[in-house]
């Protein structure tokens, strides 16, 4: 059913189309604009937040761990 509306071939499935797409053009467009939501955060706040974010954002130090490793599987010998 859904493909015979996206793609109508006859002209029942056209018909069938036009009145499916009227129809949910009208439900779901509004005219009326809407308004901006005020931010509930303060200008302390929201820095505090982005500091965070750029903390956590940092690069971290590669550690490379593959000499412990095969130090302890393979011990020196002297």
């Amino acid at each position: 059913m859904m493909k015979n509306v996206l793609f109508p071939k006859t002209r029942e499935e056209k018909l069938l189309s036009t009145q499916y797409f009227s129809k949910t053009a009208k439900t779901k467009k509004s005219d009326e604009p809407v308004a901006a939501v005020k931010p509930k955060l303060s200008d302390e706040e929201i820095q505090i937040y982005v500091d965070m974010l750029l903390e956590a954002s940092k690069p971290t130090e590669y550690v490379d761990h593959t000499k412990e490793i095969l130090l302890k599987k393979y011990p020196k010998q002297d």
